[in-house]
Parts: C-alpha cells; sequence; structure tokens
C-alpha cells in the first residue's frame, strides 16, 4: 500500500498534481491524504481579535476547509473512477510545512506531491516560494512537484541531475530506482561542471552510484554549465526530453545553488516537467 501525501490550496494547479499523483500510481493500491492548511486564513482573520473570540474563529476556517476537501475528493473520486484508491482528508489551521513533516511520519508516506505555477507562473521563479520552503524543511519523504495543469504523460526517461561531490545512500537512489523499474524507463544520469576537473572524491561516488544502479538501465552524460546552473539545468531538461527530473537536496549542494539562483536573481525560468526533489538521508 502506497501513502501519497498531496497539500492543496483548491486551485486549479493543486488539483492537477493530485490528478497527476493518481494517474502515476494508478495500478497500486494507494491512499492518497488530501491536507490543507487554513493557516493564513486563522493568522489574517484572528489579527486584533480578543482571545475569547479567536476559537470560534479557528473552527469556523477549519471546518470550511474540511467542506472544501471534501469537494475536492468526491470530485478526483469521480474523476478517476479507480478502486485501488483511496482518499484521505485533514484540515489543520498549522504551518503546513511543519504538518507535513508530522504526517509523513505517522502516515508513513512514500511521496508528497504538491503542484507548481506551471504556464501561468512563466514570469515567476522556478519553484514558487511555498514550494521552496517546503523543500528546505522536508524530511523523510521524497517532494514530487507537477507544473501547473499539466497531463500526465508515463515515465520513459528519468533524468537525474548531480555533481557528484558526496556519497550517496541507498534510501536517496531508491525513489528513482522504483520509478525506472515501475515504468522500464531509462535513467540519464547528468553530470554539470567543469569537464576538466574529476576528484578522486567524484570517481568513487560514480563507481558506488553504478553499483546501486546495476537492476535498471542508465546512462551517463556530462555537460557543460553555460551561463548560470539553472538556466543551464533547465535547457538540458529539454534537450533530453526526461518525463521527471531527480535531484538530491544536500545542505551546500547543487540544488541549494538553483534555489539560491532563482530566488535571489530573480530568474523569469520554466520548466514543464515534474521535479523529484529527495532529502539527503541522515
Amino acid at each position: 500500500m502506497k501513502h501519497i501525501l498531496v497539500p492543496t490550496d483548491f486551485s486549479k494547479n493543486a488539483y492537477s498534481a493530485l490528478h497527476y499523483a493518481t494517474q502515476l500510481f494508478k495500478n497500486e493500491n494507494t491512499t492518497f491524504h488530501l491536507v490543507n492548511s487554513c493557516e493564513a486564513d486563522v493568522i489574517a482573520q484572528t489579527k486584533g481579535i480578543l482571545p475569547s473570540k479567536k476559537e470560534d474563529i479557528i473552527e469556523r476556517l477549519t471546518n470550511e476547509s474540511q467542506d472544501k476537501c471534501k469537494k475536492v475528493k468526491h470530485k478526483i473520486i469521480l474523476d478517476t473512477e479507480n478502486k485501488l484508491h483511496k482518499f484521505e482528508i485533514i484540515s489543520t489551521f498549522l504551518d503546513l510545512q511543519k504538518i507535513i513533516n508530522t504526517l509523513i511520519k505517522s502516515k508513513v508516506i512514500d511521496f508528497v506531491v504538491m503542484g507548481t505555477k506551471g504556464v501561468t507562473g512563466a514570469k515567476d521563479v522556478l519553484f514558487g516560494s511555498n514550494t521552496v520552503r517546503v523543500i528546505n524543511k522536508l524530511k523523510g519523504a521524497p517532494l514530487l512537484m507537477i507544473p501547473g495543469e499539466m497531463e500526465y504523460v508515463e515515465i520513459k526517461r528519468i533524468g537525474f541531475a548531480t555533481n557528484f561531490t558526496r556519497k550517496f545512500k541507498p534510501k536517496e537512489i531508491a525513489p528513482i530506482i522504483e520509478f525506472a523499474k515501475k515504468y522500464n524507463a531509462v535513467l540519464r544520469i547528468l553530470f554539470l561542471g567543469k569537464q576538466e576537473i574529476i576528484t578522486e572524491i567524484q570517481r568513487e561516488n560514480v563507481h558506488e552510484l553504478k553499483e546501486m544502479l546495476y537492476e535498471i538501465d542508465y546512462k551517463f552524460f556530462k555537460e557543460e554549465i553555460l551561463s548560470n546552473k539553472t538556466d543551464s539545468l533547465l535547457q538540458y531538461v529539454m534537450f533530453y526530453d526526461f518525463n521527471i527530473l531527480a535531484m538530491v537536496h544536500y545542505k551546500h549542494s547543487f540544488l541549494e545553488d538553483l534555489l539560491r539562483e532563482s530566488l535571489i536573481k530573480k530568474m523569469g525560468l520554466y520548466s514543464n516537467r515534474p521535479y523529484l526533489v529527495i532529502p539527503a538521508a541522515n
């Protein structure tokens, strides 16, 4: 039984991410946990309110959240009609990032799936600010980010971007291997960096990764960084036509550099491919 956590703000993008997840796991017994946090509304509507009246407001907003979650549940059941799937709803007024990590532990979550702004967010940064906060605090489960309102495409080519400066742990590579085996997909490992600088540590990490991937079809590709890491990665994702791009999120890592570039420089970047961000294993 798979357990998939899908945060929702009741937008079209959030629903599209949920629908994508149901197609991704359409042949597996899966429970989808729909979670909505009304924290922002609670803060806005209880500002300056007497403590004695806050409880009523919180209760009302939580009930409204629950009603909206029920509507999403009914819609996805009608749209997918998959007897292998179950849906649970969770409404909370707590911080979304904190509740996600709490639910990952209590519900033994396999994947977190979130929508991003997609086509309508072409002038925004690579990842929305809320998604970035989730990435930076996520523990215990991979995060799959789905661009807004994109149609499901079966996975045939998986990209894995890395610079091989850290050792890989089996738990970090497991989600990539799972998708590759499930869909009989080719894994294309993309090394971005100065080609003449390959250290002994990098060579060892490449060797250890090869040993982990013995069950699947994989290829290595070395590419140079163009104007910047983010722009380069997006171009190579499109060039190799990845159906999904995976990265492991370490502190002071390649992915952290991407987030720093896209946030600080406010670059107008856009990609229409799903991203799988895997938190570093402890």
